[in-house]
Order: structure tokens, then sequence, then C-alpha cells
């Protein structure tokens, strides 16, 4: 009868209906998730970023380090060849007053 089919296209729509909204928390549930994945990706990134950050910082600071520790080797050979050099003229000094007592 009329009435009977009417009934079995109510029930298949509403079991299409069903299908669909399943279909959708389905789909939602995977949006959010992958919503999640790339917050935690962003947020692994930005460590990753604030560690490279760091990195270079700290090595940055070990160069300056290094460049002021030449520079104060440097420094320190300079007066460590100026004083090798007085000591030599001292050293003249005394071997011209022993060959004048002599």
């Amino acid at each position: 009868t009329l009435f009977c089919w009417y009934q079995r296209r109510v029930r298949e729509l509403e079991n299409r209906l069903d299908a669909k909204e399943k279909l959708i928390d389905e789909l939602e549930k995977a949006a959010n998730k992958m919503a999640d994945d790339i917050f935690e990706r962003d947020n692994v990134l930005q460590q990753m970023n604030d560690e490279v950050e760091k990195l270079e910082k700290d090595n940055n600071e070990k160069e300056e380090t290094i460049k002021t520790l030449e520079e104060d080797l440097d420094r320190q050979e300079e007066e460590i060849d100026k004083i090798e050099q007085d000591l030599e003229e001292k050293e003249k000094e005394c071997d011209e007053l022993k060959d004048e007592k002599a």
C-alpha cells in the first residue's frame, strides 16, 4: 500500500540521515585530531626554533669570549716580547760592566 511505501521511504531516509550524521561526527573527530596534531607540531617546531636561537646566542657569546681571549693573549705575547728585549739589553749592559771591571 501507499502508506507502507511512505513508511519504508521515511525509514530509508532516516537511516541515510543517521549515516550522514555519523559520517559528519567522524569527519569532525578527524578534523579535530588533525588540528591537535598541527598544534602539537607547531609547538615542537617553536621549541626547536627557541633552542636553535639559544644555541646561536650561546655560540655568539662563546665566539666573543674567544675573540677577547685571543686579544688578551696577543697583548700578553707582546708584553713577553718586550720583557725579553729588556732582559737582553740588561744582560748586554751587565756583560759590558763585567768587561769594564775586568
